[in-house]
């Protein structure tokens, strides 16, 4: 039956769930359900890596995982946005572009071809682990403001306000990704700055 609530303000929230995909695969490898109890009191909802971005429990490497529904057995977990993400998607990128072979136990190595002549000659015979660099995180609150929080590493800086949000605005527009899309998101925000917001969709 339907029931009408009166109401002023309306705010839905909701989580982001786990992927059936990522659950199921958890549920089916013993390794994933022991390391699960182990470390996150049961949750399946997220695969566990080793530092290559392997699928634990998988023995020849074959399934990687990145993202949020990856996650390792460290301490302390890596934040779950689009930075992370991007840095763990241009990492496997890398390795499987350049022809690492992820079936062995330990760090994946070059296979002895003459392709990888030249990556053995320079000392790079095993791929480094995942490392993820923090650059911050930024979040924009309207009205030309937003907070930020950024810095390489260890060293954190934060801004508020008109600074933040001036910050927040410049790195929008580079991470556009083409010339094109710059000059369009440019020009809708000199537009809207001009004429105010254009209502008439809504």
């Amino acid at each position: 039956s339907e029931v009408d609530i009166p109401y002023g303000l309306c705010m839905w929230s909701a989580g982001q769930g786990a992927q059936d995909l990522a659950s199921k695969l958890s549920e089916s490898i013993p390794m994933q359900a022991q390391l699960a109890v182990e470390h996150a009191r049961g949750d399946r909802s997220r695969l566990f890596v080793d530092d290559y971005n392997r699928l634990l429990g998988i023995p020849d490497g074959s399934i990687l995982a990145l993202g949020d529904c990856a996650r390792t057995t460290a301490e302390k977990p890596l934040p779950q946005t689009a930075q992370v993400a991007a840095q763990q998607g241009a990492y496997v990128a890398r390795i499987l572009n350049r022809g690492y072979v992820l079936s062995q136990d330990g760090p994946p190595a070059m296979p002895s071809d003459d392709f990888s002549a030249l990556a053995r000659s320079r000392g790079r015979v095993e791929a480094p682990p995942f490392r993820f660099l923090d650059l911050g995180r930024l979040a924009y609150l309207g009205e030309g403001t937003a907070v930020a929080e950024f810095g390489v590493g260890t060293t954190v800086s934060k801004a508020r306000g008109r600074a933040a949000f001036l910050l927040w605005r410049s790195v929008y527009l580079v991470k556009q990704v083409s010339f094109r899309n710059r000059v369009l998101v440019l020009f809708d925000w000199i537009k809207s700055k001009v004429f105010g917001r254009d209502l008439t969709r809504f």
